[in-house]
């Protein structure tokens, strides 16, 4: 191979390279991070809100006092928002994915992606941008806003930002250990009846009721949770609905304070339900009202 023929292969790869970094620099000019994902700590107790957004749907979790936090303003689920905060502080390391803008709609990381947003709307501390599933189970691809660095991200984050909103909420309504109950009162179901303890059976007005029966329905009031909550259409046609409808659960222990005290609207094929000095409306699945508000005939003893 002659001299002439070598310098013009060296130019040639000259100008290879050449337009090699012209593409790269052209197709990745907003990108602020290279070769790794360092995320701000976000402590446990932090007072900061966190902002899960996508589309016009929008959580935002404050916490109000030690382990007190709001989604949207109600009780947070226990535990939910620390599970949040655990798998952002997560330090497992980082796949770089791409650092090319056109990657961005088929990583599903551009204008359609969850976005979660720690600190102050007007200033957060970061924003990160969570897109499609990635290669691996348990895998996703990520981006800090204003940069086109995509990386693979492993962990819990990307399921636990598509929870649903109610699902962040607090579905806890209530419920009585079943060695506390002495006494519940039922009405609305047919006949109004009382259940009382009388020392080692139940009775139900005089008769005696099914021990069996009556054990499985204490078992149910031991922890009462929500299905999900009325919206304010469904807000709306509870109120018009027919009280004479309702039906109530009252149990009571040795105090004069009821341990638990619900009322029950049977509307749309739910139970919704409300207790004392909260204004949440829950809603119960169907089945899991009747669980609640068994006939005094259920619970009746055959011999």
């Amino acid at each position: 191979m002659s001299a002439l023929q070598l310098r013009r292969i060296a130019m040639v790869l000259g100008v290879l390279v050449i337009l090699w970094v012209a593409a790269q620099l052209l197709g990745h000019t907003s990108d602020q991070v290279r070769g790794s994902l360092v995320l701000p700590h976000v402590a446990p107790e932090t007072s900061d809100t966190i902002t899960i957004g996508h589309g016009a749907d929008t959580v935002r979790l404050v916490q109000r006092a030690a382990s007190q936090w709001t989604a949207n303003g109600f009780p947070a689920a226990p535990g939910a928002p620390a599970e949040l905060i655990a798998a952002l502080d997560d330090t497992s390391p980082r796949e770089l994915a791409s650092v090319s803008a056109s990657s961005l709609e088929r990583m599903g990381v551009d204008s359609g992606a969850w976005m979660v947003s720690v600190g102050p709307r007007s200033h957060p501390k970061f924003t990160l941008l969570i897109g499609n599933a990635g290669p691996e189970y348990g895998t996703g691809y990520v981006r800090l806003a204003r940069s086109d660095t995509v990386y693979l991200w492993r962990g819990a984050l990307s399921s636990l930002v598509r929870r649903p909103a109610e699902v962040w909420r607090d579905h806890h309504i209530g419920g009585a250990m079943p060695d506390s109950v002495q006494r519940i009162d039922v009405t609305g179901v047919g006949k109004a009846y009382s259940l009382r303890r009388d020392k080692q059976q139940w009775l139900l007005g005089a008769v005696p009721a099914d021990s069996a029966k009556v054990a499985t329905f204490l078992s149910q009031l031991r922890s009462v949770e929500a299905q999900g909550f009325a919206t304010a259409a469904q807000l709306d046609s509870i109120a018009r609905a027919k009280k004479s409808a309702r039906r109530t659960l009252t149990v009571r222990g040795a105090g004069a304070a009821p341990l638990l005290a619900l009322t029950f609207d049977s509307l749309s094929g739910s139970f919704w339900v409300t207790k004392p000095g909260d204004p949440t409306v829950y809603r119960l699945d169907n089945w899991q009202g009747a669980q609640l508000l068994p006939t005094a005939q259920s619970l009746t003893a055959h011999h």
